[in-house]
C-alpha cells in the first residue's frame, strides 16, 4: 500500500517536471526571441517643462551642470514622485525593480493613470522576478491607450512553478533589472533605492527599508533619458499583450472608480495627510525648495 503510493507521488513528480521542463523550453524559445514591438524614445515637451519652474532655484547658478534635492525621509520621497507625475504634461517614464499591489502602489498607480486622462504617454518598465500572481491589476492599468507596459525579461509561468521555472532556466532568467527611476517630462527624474510599496514609504506597520532617493535636473537628465530607453527597447522588454493571457473589457468600467476610491479612503489615512503635508510639499507651496548643484554629471548604471 505505502510502496503504491510513494510510486504514484514519485509519477506525479515525474509528470510535473516533464510540465515544467516543456514549459520552460516554451517560454525560452518564446521570449528570447525578438518580439516585433514599436521602438520609441522619451518624449520632451515643446519649450522648458513647466515643473522646473519649482526645481530650478539653486545654492549655485546651474550653468551647465546637474543639480539634485535630496529625498531623505520616505513622506517626501512619495510626495516628490506624485509630483513629478500630477505635474507633467508630456511623458512618464516609470522603471522599477519591484512594484507592488498594496497602498502605496494603488495611490501611485492612481496618479499614473490621472496624468494619462490628461495626455501624458506613460511608459512602465517592471522587473518580472517578483509579479507573480499580478497580471489582472497590471491588465487593467494597461487598458488606458496613454499607458504601455512591458515587463523585463518575463517567466511564461504567471503564477504557478515560477520559481521551478527559473532553476531550468537560470541562465536567462536569472538576468534581473534593478533600476529605479522616474522620469518626468525628460526633464526631471528620482533615481536611488526605494522600489513601489509600503515597505519603502513608511506605510502601516510593516518593515520600513532605509533607503535614499534623489530629485535630480540638469545636465545628466539626457543620460538617465538614454538609459531608461535602452532598457525599454532591449530585446528582454516584452510588450505586456505578448504575456498577458486574457483581456476582460469589463475591466474597463471599473477601473476608474476603483482608483478614485482608493485616492480617496488614501487622502484620509494619516499617511496620506502625512504626504500632503510633507517638508517637500511645504517647500513647493511656498515656493522655496532649493536644489544643489554638483560637478558630477554623469549616470552610471
Amino acid at each position: 500500500m505505502h510502496q503504491r503510493r510513494y510510486f504514484i507521488s514519485f509519477l506525479k513528480l515525474i509528470i510535473g517536471l516533464s510540465i515544467i521542463l516543456l514549459l520552460s523550453a516554451c517560454s525560452q524559445k518564446t521570449l528570447q526571441s525578438p518580439v516585433p514591438k514599436q521602438e520609441s524614445v522619451t518624449q520632451l515637451p515643446r519649450g522648458e517643462a513647466p515643473l522646473l519652474k519649482h526645481l530650478k532655484k539653486t545654492n549655485k547658478p546651474l550653468a551647465d551642470k546637474s543639480a539634485f534635492y535630496p529625498l531623505i525621509q520616505p513622506t517626501d520621497a512619495f510626495a516628490a514622485r506624485l509630483f513629478l507625475i500630477d505635474n507633467a504634461i508630456t511623458s512618464l517614464n516609470v522603471q522599477y525593480y519591484i512594484y507592488e499591489d498594496d497602498t502605496i502602489g494603488k495611490v501611485f498607480t492612481a496618479h499614473l493613470l490621472m496624468a494619462a486622462q490628461r495626455g501624458v504617454k506613460v511608459r512602465i518598465l517592471i522587473d518580472d522576478m517578483i509579479t507573480s500572481g499580478k497580471d489582472a491589476e497590471w491588465e487593467k492599468l494597461t487598458l488606458h491607450p496613454n499607458i504601455k507596459l512591458r515587463l523585463f525579461n518575463p517567466n511564461i509561468l504567471r503564477t504557478s512553478f515560477r520559481n521551478m521555472a527559473l532553476l531550468m532556466d537560470v541562465n536567462r532568467l536569472g538576468r534581473r533589472m534593478h533600476n529605479k527611476a522616474l522620469i518626468a517630462d525628460g526633464s526631471a527624474a528620482i533615481i536611488g533605492g526605494r522600489n513601489i510599496g509600503n515597505v519603502y514609504f513608511a506605510s502601516g506597520t510593516e518593515t520600513l527599508f532605509i533607503d535614499y532617493d534623489i530629485l535630480t535636473i540638469g545636465k545628466v537628465i539626457p543620460e538617465i533619458n538614454k538609459q531608461f530607453d535602452i532598457y525599454w527597447n532591449s530585446t528582454e522588454a516584452v510588450p505586456s499583450k505578448e504575456i498577458f493571457a486574457y483581456d476582460d473589457p469589463k475591466l474597463r468600467d471599473t477601473v476608474k472608480k476603483d482608483f478614485e476610491e482608493e485616492l480617496k479612503s488614501f487622502r484620509k489615512r494619516p499617511l496620506g495627510k502625512a504626504i500632503k503635508n510633507s517638508n517637500f510639499n511645504q517647500k513647493i507651496a511656498q515656493k522655496n525648495l532649493s536644489t544643489y548643484r554638483c560637478q558630477a554629471n554623469r549616470f552610471l548604471l
